[in-house]
Order: C-alpha cells, then sequence, then structure tokens
C-alpha cells in the first residue's frame, strides 16, 4: 500500500466505528494515479460521495498533523507517537534551523552569487591569457553556468542517497579543487574541464543542497528564512568581484586563483553545518521521477522555463537600447538602478510571502501576478522614450527579478510532498539551466531577424513572461482547489470522530 493510501486508511480507520456515521474508502488506480472516493452515510441513510487526489490529501493530512502536532492529538496516533513528533517539530522553524539559514547565506554570498558575478570581470583576464578571441572564451561561463544548473537531477538523486550535508561538502572541495586546477591550465580547453566542469558541478551541488535544506528546516516561517537568506547571500556580489581585482594586481594570475580557491574552501566549514532536519531523516531515500506525473508540479516546471528563458535575457538590451536617448554613461547607470531595485525586491518578496498566510493569499497566485507584473512592464516599456522612464522601467524589473529569489523556492515546495522535494528540486534546477542555454540564443535570433528592432525583442520577451505568469496562476488555482477539498476531508472526519466520542 503507497503512502497516500495509508494516509487515507488512517483516516478511514479514526472513524468507521460510528454506528449512524459510517465512512467507505475506495481506491482506483490509473497509471501511477491514485483518486480516493469517501463515501459518507449519514443516519437517513443518504450517500454523499467526495473524490479527492490520493497525492493532494496526503499532503493536506501531513500538513494538519504536523499543525496539530504542535497542539492537539492527530487523527489515528498514540500519546506517544504525538511525544516523538513534538520533539521533532519543536526543532523546526526555530534553534538549529536558523544555524542553517546563516551557513546557507554565507554559501550563496561568498561561493555561487560572488564568485558568479566575478567572472564578468574575469572575462578580458581570460581573453588575455588564453587569446582565442569572444566567442570560444565565452565558452568557459557558458559551459560554468551550464554544467551547474543541468546537474540539477543527478544532484537530486545525490542528496537523497546521501543527504544535502555530504553533496554540499563534497561540491565544495571539487569547485575549490577546479578553481586551483585552473591555476595550472596552459590552454583554453584545460582550463574550461577545470575551472568550469569541475568548478560548475561542484557549484550546482551546492546549490541544490542549499535549496533543499532550507525548504525542508523550515515550514511556518519558510518564506521569512528564505527571504532573509536572499538578502543576506546578494551581499556575495559585491565581496569577491571588489575583490579579485585586487588580487589579480598583487599577485597575478595563479596567485589571485590560489586564494579565491582557498576561500571557496572555507566552504566545507559552512556545509558541516547543514545536518539533516528531524522529518528528513524519515523521508523516502529513493530517486522517484514519477513526480513527473504530477501535471501541477509539470505546469510549475513550464512556468520556470518560460520565465528564465524571457525575463533574464532582456538584461542583455536595457543599456544598448537606452543609449538611443540617452548618453552612454547614463544608459550604463540603468544596471546599477536594477541592482538596487532587486536588493528591494528581495525585501520586499520577504514581506509579501511572509505574510500572505495572514491575508489568506495563495503564495503561488502571488507570485503569478508579480510576474504578470513583470511581463506587462516589459511589454509596456517599448514606449519608454526618456531616461525617466526607463528608469522607472528597471525599478519594475528589478523589483520582479528580487522578488522571485526566494519565492520560487518556496511554491515549489507548496506543490511537491517532502519525500520527492530533492527530485523535484533537481528537474526545477535544470529547466533553468535549459533556459540558460537557449534564452539568450532565442532572443540573439530574434535581434537578428528584426535588425535589432527593440520594440520585436521585448514584444517576444515580455510574452514569454506573460505565458510564464499563466501557468504559474493556473497551478496556483489547481493548487487552491485541490487543497479546499482537501480541508473539507478533513473536517469531515473530525467531525465524526466527535460524533463517535459523544
Amino acid at each position: 500500500m503507497s503512502s497516500s493510501s495509508t494516509a487515507m486508511a488512517d483516516l478511514s480507520s479514526s472513524s468507521t466505528a460510528s454506528a449512524s456515521d459510517s465512512h467507505h474508502l475506495q481506491h482506483t488506480k490509473t497509471g501511477e494515479a491514485h483518486h480516493t472516493d469517501l463515501t459518507i452515510s449519514n443516519s437517513s441513510g443518504q450517500d454523499v460521495v467526495l473524490g479527492f487526489s490520493a497525492m493532494t490529501v496526503q499532503e493536506e493530512t501531513v500538513r494538519h498533523q504536523e499543525s496539530t502536532d504542535r497542539g492537539t492529538v492527530p487523527l489515528s496516533v498514540g500519546r506517544e507517537t504525538v511525544i516523538r513528533r513534538q520533539r521533532r517539530w519543536n526543532q523546526i522553524d526555530s534553534g538549529w534551523a536558523w544555524v542553517i539559514m546563516a551557513a546557507v547565506a554565507a554559501l550563496s554570498a561568498l561561493w555561487n552569487d560572488g564568485y558568479a558575478f566575478s567572472l564578468n570581470i574575469l572575462f578580458p583576464v581570460f581573453l588575455d591569457r588564453f587569446r582565442e578571441g569572444d566567442s570560444n572564451t565565452a565558452w568557459i561561463g557558458a559551459t560554468f553556468t551550464g554544467v551547474m544548473l543541468l546537474s540539477g537531477p543527478l544532484n537530486g538523486y545525490l542528496i537523497n542517497r546521501f543527504g544535502a550535508r555530504i553533496v554540499c561538502v563534497v561540491g565544495v572541495v571539487i569547485a575549490a579543487g577546479g578553481i586551483v586546477a585552473g591555476a595550472f591550465a596552459q590552454t583554453l580547453t584545460g582550463f574550461i574541464l577545470t575551472m568550469s566542469l569541475l568548478t560548475g558541478y561542484g557549484f550546482g551541488c551546492v546549490n541544490e543542497s542549499n535549496l533543499f535544506i532550507m525548504v525542508v528546516w523550515f515550514r511556518e516561517r519558510r518564506s521569512l528564512a528564505m527571504g532573509l537568506m536572499n538578502l543576506f547571500s546578494a551581499l556575495g556580489q559585491f565581496f569577491l568581484p571588489n575583490l579579485i581585482p585586487h588580487l589579480l594586481e598583487l599577485y597575478a594570475w595563479q596567485g589571485c586563483f590560489l586564494i579565491v580557491g582557498g576561500i571557496i574552501f572555507q566552504g566545507v566549514f559552512f556545509g558541516l553545518l547543514l545536518k539533516p532536519a528531524p522529518e528528513a531523516e524519515h523521508a523516502k531515500r529513493r530517486f522517484d521521477i514519477r513526480i513527473l506525473k504530477n501535471w501541477h508540479y509539470d505546469v510549475m516546471l513550464l512556468s520556470n522555463f518560460c520565465y528564465h528563458i524571457g525575463f533574464f535575457p532582456v538584461m542583455m538590451y536595457i543599456q544598448s537600447r537606452a543609449e538611443q536617448f540617452t548618453a552612454k554613461k547614463e544608459a550604463a547607470f540603468l544596471k546599477n538602478v536594477i541592482g538596487f531595485a532587486d536588493l528591494g525586491g528581495r525585501l520586499l518578496g520577504t514581506i509579501l510571502l511572509h505574510f500572505s498566510g495572514r491575508f489568506r493569499m495563495n503564495k503561488i497566485i502571488l507570485t503569478a501576478i508579480v510576474e504578470a507584473f513583470g511581463a506587462v512592464a516589459i511589454l509596456t516599456s517599448i514606449w519608454a522614450k526618456s531616461y525617466e522612464t526607463q528608469i522607472m522601467f528597471c525599478v519594475a524589473y528589478g523589483l520582479v527579478w528580487g522578488y522571485n529569489y526566494p519565492a520560487l523556492g518556496i511554491v515549489l515546495a507548496e506543490v511537491v510532498p517532502m519525500e520527492k522535494l530533492a527530485v523535484a528540486c533537481g528537474f526545477f534546477t535544470f529547466a533553468f539551466g535549459l533556459a540558460g542555454f537557449t534564452g539568450g540564443p532565442l532572443s540573439g535570433f530574434v535581434a537578428d531577424s528584426s535588425g535589432k528592432n527593440y520594440v520585436t525583442i521585448f514584444l517576444v520577451q515580455g510574452a514569454l513572461v506573460g505565458g510564464a505568469a499563466t501557468c504559474m496562476f493556473v497551478t496556483g488555482l489547481a493548487h487552491l482547489r485541490a487543497r479546499t477539498a482537501s480541508k473539507q476531508l478533513l473536517l469531515i472526519s473530525e467531525d465524526s470522530q466527535l460524533r463517535r466520542s459523544d
């Protein structure tokens, strides 16, 4: 019997003893999807049949038991089970969870965000050292980013098998080793194989571990924790990118990379802090790709892909478009406007997502609304013909960019059951990486085909972001409907238990 069926059976066994109210559960299976019918026979002999998705009911039952573990006794469990659960759940959202958040913020700031942003500064250095031209040298960054993101499914399997702490620590060692080895590379190919391939994969392990460990260690305060973590990690964009030019000046090429490799290696300390969460210790340890048969998740994957393929390539054309209306120096400043707005978006996302529950706002629908706002901003920017209106667009663009940093991981956890979270994170990251590989060439094709007509470019990119918002909105509505139905089932079961006790 599947865990979904077991959860439903527990609800049934807790309420079938009543003489006047009887519950009957019937399961039908089509492929891998389970459906459950709950038949309620009341004292008048009338039958009411309610149908539910087994996965959704299981997820809502777990959520219900999580809240009741903090207070009243959940359905069909004994006192000792409740005490054990209380001890486990008391650790979630408090205590060591905040140590986890600090460690993840440090890893993201100094290792992932910091080093990734440093590649732009290092590009001229790569050109001077290898003298292979712009197009060939660009493969350093492309390979690094692609391997880091496309390795998501593999890293998800490894996290399921060995845990986030081991995968993170090993990833840090691989990343640091790749940077140190790259210091001794004599050819562009050798540098790509060491720095890009090894370091990219190592950072992929760290990224995947960070996302997974944050989601499992936080529940009620997940939005707050994810937001704060992303706020602090943004500081990494200012640390290594400003340190590396000084290291190059003082210690030249090899010395700079040896020192940076040593800094990256310090991440082992933070990785060792990522101990498993109480509930993660009881999660299933298998690579279950049947998560792809959950259509809610599939639509969210499509949304993630469309968003990244449409939103981020816009950044390549903001400055050149603005140069049509203003001086080059002022146009270059627009990237700083986006950077500051990005920080504001992360703060705004933290506040909105954390307090969304108080206003009964579904987090997935909220994210869809923000993405729709981003699509409208991109589409309407074709009428931004002055420097002031360009600044207004960049503020809106940066706010949406910053909001989605904490939001995407949070909404993913809303849709996916805990035991499939590591695998789901892997494919989610893979969709991001695939968009990163294809987004630039696609926007370049549109630019070349239209004679670099900025109206056409921004209309296409805005339409893609609008499609992402639509997919996210559909997922949010479906998820909201499923949760409402599951809560009705739980209320019916609790009412029956109360009648039986009377």
